[in-house]
C-alpha cells in the first residue's frame, strides 16, 4: 500500500471519529479544504462515496444490542448476528469463523467437585446460567453426539446476563460455565480454567453481516462487504437457512 493511501485512510478515520471536517482538520494540522480534497480523492480512487456531507456534519451510527433488533424497522443498513440467528430472507456475508462452545471450571472448583465425564453428569454440578436478552429465558446448554444436537437441563445458584460476570464467577470457583471458546482461551491456556466435555461441545456458525437485499446496497455498505470478503477470501456471500 502506498504512503499516500495510508495517509488518506488515517484522515478518513479522523473524519469519521470527529464527525466533522473542521474538527478533524484541526487534529491533523490541515485546512478543512485540504482535508475535503483528500477525502474526495480517496473516494474517487475507490469508486464509492464514503462520507455523507451535510451542513451539520458527517453521519455514522453503530448500535450494540444483544436483542434481535429488526434492522428494517430500525432503518439500519445492516446488522451483525451469529449465522444461526439470521433470517432466511436476508443476504449474509460471513464476518468471522465458526464458534466453538466449551464447558469450563476452575481448578479450585474441580478439586471440590468431580469433573463431569458426560453431559448428563452436569445434573450434580453448580452451573452458572446466562439470561438471554431476546427471550428472557436461560441459554440452553447444548451438546452433540453423532451429529445430533441435544440439550441438558442444568441448575445452579447464579444467573447473569453478562458474559464477563459468568467468566469471573467461574474463575472464582463458583461453578461450571458454558461459553464460547474464544472467551475462555486465555484462561484455559494459563491454567485458570479447565476445559471439560470437549468431545460433546458443538460448533455453531460464527458472526455474519446481513442486509435485506442485493439491490440498492449503499456505497459505504458495499465497501464494508468488499473489505470482509478481502479479509475472509474463502467465504462468499450467501443466503443462510434457518
Amino acid at each position: 500500500m502506498r504512503r499516500d493511501d495510508l495517509n488518506d485512510l488515517a484522515a478518513f478515520v479522523a473524519v469519521a471519529d470527529a464527525r466533522s471536517f473542521t474538527h478533524a482538520a484541526a487534529q491533523l494540522g490541515l485546512s478543512p479544504s485540504a482535508l475535503s480534497h483528500a477525502m474526495r480523492t480517496l473516494e474517487a480512487r475507490l469508486g464509492v462515496r464514503l462520507l455523507a456531507r451535510t451542513t451539520r456534519g458527517v453521519r455514522a451510527e453503530v448500535t450494540v444490542d444483544e436483542g434481535l433488533t429488526d434492522i428494517i424497522a430500525g432503518r439500519y443498513d445492516a446488522g451483525i448476528r451469529f449465522g444461526g440467528n439470521v433470517a432466511r430472507d436476508m443476504v449474509a456475508v460471513r464476518a468471522g469463523p465458526d464458534v466453538q462452545t466449551v464447558v469450563v471450571g476452575s481448578p479450585d472448583y474441580l478439586a471440590r467437585h468431580p469433573a463431569p465425564d458426560v453431559p448428563g453428569d452436569l445434573a450434580g454440578h453448580r452451573c452458572i446460567g446466562y439470561r438471554l436478552a431476546t427471550s428472557g429465558t436461560l441459554w440452553p446448554w447444548e451438546f452433540t453426539e453423532a451429529g445430533r444436537l441435544f440439550q441438558v437441563r442444568v441448575d445452579g445458584p447464579l444467573v447473569f446476563n453478562d458474559g464477563g460476570l459468568i467468566r469471573a464467577a467461574a474463575l472464582a470457583g463458583q461453578g461450571l460455565a458454558y461459553m464460547f471458546e474464544d472467551k475462555a482461551a486465555d484462561d484455559a491456556a494459563a491454567g485458570r480454567l479447565v476445559r471439560l466435555l470437549a468431545p460433546w461441545c458443538p460448533v455453531f456458525p460464527g458472526y455474519h453481516l446481513y442486509h435485506p437485499s442485493r439491490r440498492q446496497v449503499p456505497p459505504a455498505l458495499a465497501t464494508l462487504i468488499s473489505a470482509l470478503r478481502g479479509r475472509l477470501p474463502l467465504l462468499a456471500e450467501h443466503a443462510l437457512p434457518q
